[in-house]
């Protein structure tokens, strides 16, 4: 609705999975890598129907990436790996003019 009240581009702004994730009370009978790509999955439709009311800029901010590190070394590479693959689940759908 706002971007049929302006000729100016409108920006989409959204919290990322992982800051969700963080900043949250989370279910302890699943992996915290699973909630956070239910919860991308969810920020995909977001971006998808921002898309489609011709929001074309979208920022999508993980202020919280840091926040959950693993202290053990031995954690941390599969922490970044599904924290980016969540990341990347957000916007796999939209076009590339988006």
């Amino acid at each position: 609705m706002a971007q049929s009240m302006t000729e100016s581009p409108m920006k989409g702004m959204l919290t990322g999975p992982v800051t969700i994730l963080n900043w949250s009370f989370v279910r302890n009978d699943q992996p915290r890598s699973e909630t956070c790509y239910q919860i991308a999955l969810t920020i995909k439709d977001e971006v998808k129907d921002l898309e489609r009311a011709s929001i074309t800029v979208n920022q999508i901010d993980e202020a919280a990436l840091r926040e959950g590190f693993p202290l053990r070394n031995s954690e941390q590479a599969s922490y970044l790996e599904w924290a980016a693959h969540s990341f990347k689940i957000t916007y796999c759908s939209v076009e590339d003019t988006t």
